[in-house]
């Protein structure tokens, strides 16, 4: 159960090369709950930009340089990369 006294952290966001033409910038910050996932901060990313919601479902979440599950618990003031998948071929 979520209390009034809950921390709030903020993380910072870097974005994709589509969803930079669509905002104008490739950086974010999302202010979430401190227990959130990344989950959670791509529900909020979707709630305040709606308009990249479709790009942001087909991204991979990185953090630190690897790539995590969406259940990963994010950490104050962490850096989450939303990258497209690479194409091979």
């Amino acid at each position: 159960m979520t209390s009034s006294t809950d921390t709030r952290i903020s993380v910072n966001i870097r974005l994709n090369s589509q969803m930079t033409d669509i905002l104008g910038t490739n950086r974010l910050t999302v202010t979430v709950d401190e227990s959130s996932t990344v989950t959670d901060v791509k529900q909020e990313i979707k709630k305040n930009h709606p308009s990249i919601e479709i790009h942001l479902d087909g991204t991979l979440p990185v953090i630190s340089g690897r790539m995590v599950n969406l259940d990963k618990v994010v950490e104050k003031g962490q850096e989450i990369a939303f990258l497209s998948p690479a194409a091979g071929g």
